[in-house]
């Protein structure tokens, strides 16, 4: 059986939408979101709702019949920002499909609906146990300039701090942009999380910009079999 292709989605701060192509003697599609295997449905659309705003959420989609079962499908992920508030978000840029021969998945911090930000801070807490991540694989996305600030420590096993500014005169950075990129170890077949500590964001006048608690980021390998829930 064909795999779903052309799949989309489409977000509102509640909700994400997921549609995709219909398969040739398909009679149901399984849905997997965030890992795990939530439903069935017999048409070619599913909707994620009462959705906490500010959460990457992934899909992917698997045809079925009585018979016989298609490969799942690509992943499509989305964020359901915050349309009003000023956000951050840890999501993924990439995942695990096999643990065994490939272990390492790339995240990205993101900014959304921020105004004028001069100093960035951020502490990571994870189970080291289950992750590994190495400062020396962190980018700052902040800023392209020479006159910046960057500090990475580990604080100690599975806490790490980032701290960038901007230096000297100059405004803040405005909108949606990315911060940091870095890349992590999953070493457990678990699902496992990254937390945001604690955050803060000075703007250029020194001021503390408030910003809504992000969510965790919940880590897993995305095999091609998963468990039913």
């Amino acid at each position: 059986m064909q795999v779903p292709q052309n799949i989309t989605s489409a977000i509102t701060e509640n909700s994400i939408t997921i549609n995709w192509d219909g398969v040739v003697n398909a009679d149901e599609y399984e849905i997997e979101v965030d890992g795990i295997v939530l439903d069935t449905v017999s048409g070619t659309s599913y909707i994620h709702d009462n959705l906490q705003p500010n959460m990457q959420h992934s899909y992917r989609i698997r045809a079925k019949n009585s018979l016989v079962k298609s490969k799942w499908s690509h992943i499509v992920s989305d964020i359901n920002w915050s349309s009003i508030e000023s956000s951050v978000v840890l999501a993924a840029n990439s995942w695990i499909k096999d643990l065994e021969s490939n272990n390492e998945m790339e995240i990205v911090l993101k900014c959304n609906n921020v105004t004028d930000t001069y100093t960035f801070e951020v502490e990571l807490e994870y189970n080291p146990d289950d992750l590994k991540i190495n400062a020396e694989t962190i980018k700052q996305l902040f800023n392209n300039e020479e006159d910046i600030y960057i500090s990475y420590k580990n604080i100690e096993a599975g806490r790490l701090k980032a701290i960038i500014s901007k230096t000297g005169d100059t405004e803040g950075k405005t909108g949606a942009f990315d911060v940091y990129i870095f890349r992590v170890n999953l070493l457990t077949e678990e699902q496992t999380q990254i937390n945001i500590n604690s955050i803060y964001i000075v703007d250029s006048k020194g001021n503390y910009l408030e910003v809504i608690q992000p969510n965790e980021l919940k880590i897993k390998e995305l095999s091609e079999e998963q468990r039913i829930y």
